[in-house]
């Protein structure tokens, strides 16, 4: 792949890193905070003593 087409995606090095950081935690593009998502909730749920957030 060039080096245009990526900066044509996500036009600098930082944008590009966050994509592939929120991907890698969340696995899916969606506009979702990771504190927000079900499978986060559920992890929690499991502390009775501490919270998650």
């Amino acid at each position: 792949m060039a080096m245009q087409t990526v900066y044509f995606v996500f036009r600098n090095k930082r944008a590009l890193f966050k994509d592939v950081v929120d991907t890698s935690i969340a696995g899916d593009i969606e506009p979702v905070a990771t504190m927000d998502r079900d499978w986060f909730r559920a992890a929690c749920a499991g502390f009775s003593d501490r919270s998650c957030a």
